[in-house]
């Protein structure tokens, strides 16, 4: 059976073969994809869908993804690319995924279009591949059952990297849904800037739909990457301040409802007692996550990925 879903099934079942993306470079470490699903959006938190590149050797396997669903209707795609051909055009998406980019030999060569990473030629040529999916994810159904509890104990997500995309579709998810649970924590945190703007600007439009819907939850997004002049005290008011630079202004989010601070996280702060907690990202925040967690007897669930080399937090 596992030889069956792993080798036919997983290939053939809610197959699309080479729909139309829109892919959106966010520096050279991160990239986002858009394409419409023609299977609908599913019930699920953070469904899981599996990517191939128009050919590949036969010895590459599918890459699994977290990714989120356009629940609200809400546009999270940018035109900042003119090469894709599509610059001022609304594109239709039902799917999106933020991609981290390996950029490394690969060792053995799978074959004569596979000498460099999976990740790296997704970024690079030009986006047709198969997408199979969706499939519920590792803790999927288990933070939407957190989300309708009554439990007054506090929820806490969090995500670091391209774990946005478990964060996103969290918060999409709320938009559409009536949420039970009286005490929500999302807490993301990256240190590359690119991806840091990005996720702000997404995760700022979608907390007042959250809100008109009825659902307050508590944000906080930490830049842990270099900053121009650090020590500068900025507001959103600054009016001599360059744009351009990396100031703790530029990381300000206008949505009152997302805090935002240019240092990591107190995870101490974070994690509470007898709290629920779920964590997707690099396997350092990880550890730090599980180890706090049992320190003050709170319950945690770690999702996929995390790999050593994969430090973005």
């Amino acid at each position: 059976m596992y030889i069956m879903d792993k080798y036919v099934f997983s290939y053939f079942f809610r197959r699309n073969k080479n729909p139309e993306i829109k892919r959106v470079r966010l520096g050279k470490d991160f990239m986002v994809i858009f394409w419409k699903s023609p299977f609908g959006l599913t019930e699920t938190i953070g469904p899981d869908y599996s990517l191939l590149m128009d050919k590949s050797s036969i010895l590459e396997e599918k890459h699994i993804f977290t990714c989120f669903e356009n629940r609200s209707g809400t546009s999270l795609s940018s035109d900042e690319e003119a090469n894709e051909g599509n610059e001022g055009e609304d594109f239709d998406w039902t799917v999106g995924m933020v991609v981290r980019v390996f950029r490394r030999p690969r060792v053995p060569r799978l074959g004569i279009r596979d000498a460099h990473s999976h990740t790296q030629r997704m970024y690079e040529e030009e986006p047709k591949m198969l997408i199979t999916g969706p499939r519920q994810g590792e803790v999927s159904e288990m933070v939407r059952l957190a989300l309708y509890s009554l439990n007054p104990a506090p929820l806490v997500l969090f995500g670091a990297g391209s774990a946005v995309n478990f964060i996103i579709d969290t918060l999409q998810w709320c938009c559409s849904n009536k949420v039970c649970r009286p005490r929500v924590s999302l807490v993301y945190t990256t240190r590359d800037y690119d991806l840091f703007q990005w996720a702000m600007a997404s995760i700022s439009s979608l907390a007042p739909k959250c809100e008109s819907n009825g659902t307050f939850v508590d944000i906080k997004m930490a830049y842990t990457g270099s900053l121009d002049d650090p020590d500068a005290y900025c507001t959103l008011d600054d009016t001599e301040l360059d744009d351009t630079q990396r100031t703790v202004r530029s990381i300000l989010s206008k949505t009152k409802s997302v805090k935002t601070q240019p240092k990591r996280f107190d995870l101490y702060g974070e994690i509470y007692p007898e709290s629920t907690v779920f964590c997707q990202g690099s396997a350092g925040l990880k550890d730090a996550v599980r180890k706090v967690c049992e320190e003050v007897d709170a319950v945690v669930y770690l999702g996929r990925g995390g790999a050593r080399e994969d430090i973005v937090s």
